[in-house]
């Protein structure tokens, strides 16, 4: 059994040993805990930061999800407004290209038109031509062609033949 003086030493021993960490510890021991105290300190400032932030955002969500009925109703609207003056415009495009396809069109008739009485007129003038000329042929003694074949050939060696009255005038 332990004696009351075996006790004592015992406590005085102890009490020693902690005197003598706490002694040997103090000043590591306060800036270890000063540090960690600041280090504690800053995540709680950043976390009141990263915690206002984050209300911010949840009251301006909050506003938002409040209008976005309106807002969307709006938006609607403005939708519809919108499709209806895009249909406007492509309707009166679509009538404005019906148009000028038609006028196109009616360009082209009139030009196609055109070349046709043209090639027809001289189609005609071609045939009356060949019908004229059987008819001289056939209808003209041999003299009688000779004298038209002479009376052709003395107008077309003659210059002023083809000149006109007024350049007569001017010579």
């Amino acid at each position: 059994m332990k004696t009351v003086e075996h006790i004592i030493f015992e406590w005085i021993n102890f009490i020693l040993l902690v005197g003598g960490l706490f002694y040997i510890f103090k000043s590591p021991g306060r800036e270890f805990l000063s540090g960690r105290r600041e280090k504690i300190r800053l995540l709680i400032s950043k976390a009141r930061h990263h915690y206002d932030e984050s209300r911010k955002k949840h009251l301006a969500s909050k506003t938002k999800l409040e209008h976005i009925e309106t807002d969307l109703a709006s938006l609607k609207r403005s939708f519809e407004e919108t499709g209806a003056y895009g249909r406007k415009a492509t309707l009166e495009r679509a009538q404005e290209a019906e148009d000028r396809i038609n006028k196109e069109t009616e360009f082209l008739i009139a030009q196609e038109q055109l070349r046709m009485r043209i090639s027809l007129s001289r189609q005609a003038l071609a045939d009356a031509f060949e019908k004229a000329r059987t008819t001289l042929v056939t209808g003209m003694s041999g003299d009688d062609q000779l004298n038209l074949l002479n009376e052709s050939l003395k107008t077309l060696r003659k210059p002023h033949a083809t000149r006109s009255p007024e350049s007569k005038h001017r010579s």
